[in-house]
């Protein structure tokens, strides 16, 4: 069947890191805009080293966040399931590109929320599901800033696990892991592993990106009403519409990384493709880390009102989870980046020598190496 390409080209053009707006050109089908658009950018900057100096624990910023949860060996779920880390109810899915949350599982989730920028902003952990299949969790750990071990672990009590269900009276809707449940556990503390866990960054590997992608990408299709979802190895009817990893990046220069995702428009009948590509340009400027992303192309074996449908759908998707500058022509304006936006998300800026404080330190570049790792240099 014939693919449909549509290409889409956005050339940014920034004002100052902290600014409140950003005007951009909108090159989209080779047709500029007759004036620049100025749209807000939610962008927050977090300083991977306040005082270059180890903070208390509660002070000490955050830059990743991930849970790794084992379910029980016997519930899982197909619906989607939530987290929520504070009052502020950023509700974010937990939908990887695999078959989430079967029974007997172990299963590392990257959390994205732009707005937790210290670990005092974690103030709970709040699980439900969107459905009535709630599924029981035996153990839930929370990883900060790529500790090698976590902070925060529930005990295991049966395998049976804790369960949740917004359809069954016998169980609470929500699992809750308290404030003092977190700060009460022998783990919440810089001890033995996490010694060094405040320190800033200076590398972002590739399996950190390839799941910050994933996890954003995940969660919007889910906040969207699953318009599209992760692609899939088909059947006998069904098209095959997973090739490789749901989601895969590539090296293509020195500051610039190629994203390939596999998805699907969900139809009676035959699943059309939804076939993703982007790139992320990776610049530190003015000591900030920044992602601009360039060059989408959505691909389709859909026609007609299918095809259009994954176009504008596809562009939307990028726009929100990934973060660009300008909302498609037939979707609903939209601001720049929101909590779960990976640009918003991982703009933070980083001194690279706590030891010096006298001494200007900011990272000025970003290095993407040829295995896809990205190195922050002075």
């Amino acid at each position: 069947m014939k693919k449909y390409f549509i290409c889409i080209l956005l050339l940014a053009q920034y004002n100052r890191i902290d600014a409140q707006t950003v005007t951009v050109i909108d090159h989209r089908g080779g047709k500029d805009s007759l004036k620049p658009t100025t749209v807000i950018d939610h962008r927050i900057v977090r300083d991977m080293s306040p005082g270059l100096v180890k903070p208390v624990f509660e002070e000490m910023p955050v830059y990743r966040i991930q849970l790794r949860i084992t379910t029980s060996d016997n519930n899982g779920t197909d619906d989607a399931v939530w987290v929520e880390l504070n009052e502020d109810g950023h509700r974010f899915y937990l939908a990887k590109g695999i078959d989430n949350f079967q029974p007997r599982k172990m299963v590392i989730y990257d959390v994205v929320d732009a707005d937790i920028k210290k670990l005092k902003d974690i103030r709970f952990l709040k699980f439900g599901v969107k459905g009535e299949d709630g599924p029981c969790f035996k153990k839930i750990e929370l990883i900060i800033n790529n500790s090698g071990t976590p902070i925060y672990a529930t005990p295991i009590v049966t395998n049976a696990g804790t369960c949740f269900d917004n359809n069954n009276s016998q169980v609470a809707e929500n699992l809750i892991v308290t404030y003092n449940n977190l700060r009460n556990h022998p783990y919440w503390n810089y001890n033995g592993a996490r010694a060094n866990i405040w320190r800033p960054v200076k590398k972002i590997n590739k399996e950190w990106v390839v799941s910050l992608i994933e996890a954003c990408i995940g969660n919007q299709m889910v906040q969207e009403g699953s318009k599209l979802k992760w692609g899939s190895h088909g059947g006998v009817f069904e098209n095959n519409t997973l090739f490789g990893d749901a989601v895969e990046v590539k090296y293509k220069n020195n500051h610039t990384l190629s994203v390939d995702l596999d998805l699907e428009r969900a139809i009676t009948g035959s699943n059309p493709e939804a076939n993703i590509k982007f790139e992320l340009d990776f610049r530190c400027n003015d000591g900030v880390i920044n992602i601009e992303t360039q060059n989408v192309t959505v691909s389709t074996d859909g026609v007609g009102a299918v095809q259009d449908f994954i176009r504008t759908t596809g562009f939307d998707l990028v726009s929100i989870a990934i973060g660009l500058f300008a909302a498609p022509a037939a979707a609903t304006p939209l601001t720049v980046g929101a909590w779960f936006a990976l640009r918003r998300a991982i703009a933070f800026s980083i001194k690279l020598n706590p030891a010096t404080p006298n001494t200007s330190n900011s990272c000025t570049q970003t290095i993407v190496t040829e295995v896809g790792d990205i190195l922050v240099k002075k």
